[in-house]
């Protein structure tokens, strides 16, 4: 097979298989709090609740320890290799998903840090099964990437290969990845020092947070306001779908079309993002009641809660967090050409303990307190972004790049 058709093989086959993967695991994270009170509700044995896990808890233990295992990776590619490692961090994620069928608090716990990973009880077993099975698949899928043999030796050279050679690359590998990794953490900490991204870090800081909030906790929201009626549960997995579809459509535009879209600028599609869920925090406020993030409740907010205002609400939330992250992608991309590697280790380590700490409070303060900290942070977020971009556009006129082609 041609290097450029063998690309295209695993392209497709990497999609379809994170497709499944993620299918799954962002599913379960949408209505796992939901699934996990209800199942605690069941657990109750004469007066006393045999089961005390919480989906806040597990998802603040799964982005603390992907925060910190992301320094860690490099390693674990270079003794598994891209595809098995890839394979292996599937198996955890199936294996999270499995501990949902039976919930027990220690499994739930430790699938969480394995990962790194509402319906009535009677919906549960099925639920998770198909979960379980959908990421299994996708983790399937992985085995059947290909490998492309290395063309060592111009045409007409008597010899074949040069196993000592190889051998040698290979010998020298492990020693190489080291002194990598050694100088991709000392850059990350220069590079965190820096005064441009010490102030994006405060808009990397606040898309972990967002993520939290829609990722997990709006969901919870809609499926504890009983006012919803007795579909209120099925309103979880619709606001999931319409996430997911505002998430698809916001990387459209401004990822796939980014060259059009960042005609003038990126700030303009952050301040869009961040105009956005303002307006949507607000509809929230209005729409559910301020103990839904806790538990179920009967109440109502300002508004009587109404299922279209709070589907939409799942939109608005997915297509804002994708102007944050295709801009947070491509600034970093620009900026940091030449350190890209350790500049995106830091993205994705601040994002993830904002993500962390998130859901770790999200067990404890109710919705105004958590949308009232979501607003301060939407406001820093697009300021900062706005000082970095600007700084970044000043850089690239003198210079006579084109804007537009960055």
């Amino acid at each position: 097979m041609e290097l450029s058709s063998l690309k295209f093989y695993n392209v497709i086959v990497l999609g379809f298989a994170f497709m499944l993967m993620f299918t799954g695991f962002q599913t379960c994270g949408m209505v796992e709090q939901t699934v996990l009170k209800s199942y605690r509700n069941d657990s109750i044995v004469n007066g006393t609740v045999t089961y005390n896990g919480d989906g806040y808890t597990s998802l603040a233990i799964i982005y603390v320890v992907f925060a910190f295992a992301n320094w860690l990776a490099p390693s674990v590619v270079s003794v598994l290799g891209n595809k098995f490692s890839m394979v292996a961090g599937g198996i955890t994620y199936t294996l999270y998903l499995s501990s949902f069928i039976k919930p027990i608090t220690a499994t739930l716990y430790i699938g969480s840090v394995l990962i790194g990973f509402g319906a009535a009880d009677k919906q549960r077993i099925p639920l998770y099964i198909g979960l379980t099975s959908v990421c299994a698949l996708g983790t399937a899928l992985l085995l059947i990437l290909r490998s492309h043999p290395i063309q060592k030796l111009e045409v007409g050279d008597p010899e074949e290969d040069q196993p000592s050679e190889e051998e040698e690359e290979t010998s020298d590998e492990a020693a190489m990845l080291n002194d990598s990794l050694d100088v991709t953490h000392r850059l990350s900490w220069k590079l965190f020092l820096t005064r441009d991204m010490m102030i994006l870090s405060i808009t990397f800081f606040y898309t972990g947070l967002e993520l939290t909030f829609f990722s997990g906790v709006y969901s919870t929201c809609v499926g504890a306001t009983e006012r919803f009626g007795e579909d209120s549960d099925k309103l979880v997995g619709l606001t999931g779908i319409m996430i997911g579809v505002g998430e698809i459509l916001g990387g459209a535009l401004f990822g796939i079309f980014g060259k059009k879209t960042i005609r003038y600028g990126r700030d303009p599609i952050v301040l869009m993002g961040g105009a956005i869920h303002m307006v949507t925090f607000l509809l929230i406020f209005l729409n559910i009641p301020d103990l839904a993030p806790l538990n179920k409740t009967p109440d109502s907010a300002y508004i009587t809660p109404n299922t279209y205002l709070a589907v939409a609400c799942g939109f608005l939330l997915g297509f804002a967090d994708a102007c944050f992250n295709t801009q947070c992608y491509s600034i970093i991309g620009t900026s940091y050409p030449d350190n890209s590697a350790p500049a995106f280790a830091l993205f994705k380590f601040e994002q993830s303990l904002a993500a962390a700490i998130g859901f770790a409070y999200s067990s404890h303060l109710v919705l105004k307190w958590q949308l009232l900290i979501l607003v301060i942070f939407a406001v820093a977020g697009v300021v900062a972004f706005f000082v970095v971009e600007r700084k970044v556009r000043s850089r690239a006129e003198p210079s006579g790049s084109s804007y537009r082609n960055i």
